[in-house]
């Protein structure tokens, strides 16, 4: 059996704009987030910043303590 190899699957060929794909991963985390702190009883906002590699930092504003 042969395999077509005339199409390359999106999954294969990665994304086409590699700043829009980490925007939407940093935004899915973001809401698993918000979804875990949802249930806690405190006031709570959560900061999202990029460092100069990329790095995300998540921090409760209300507290200043890092997750």
């Amino acid at each position: 059996m042969s395999e077509d190899t005339g199409a390359v699957s999106k999954k294969r060929a990665g994304p086409e704009n590699p700043l829009k794909s980490l925007i939407a991963r940093l935004e899915e985390e973001r809401h698993a987030l918000t979804r875990q702190l949802r249930g806690r009883k405190e006031k709570f906002s959560l900061s999202v910043a990029l460092g100069k590699q990329g790095l995300m930092h998540v921090r409760r504003v209300s507290s200043q303590i890092s997750l």
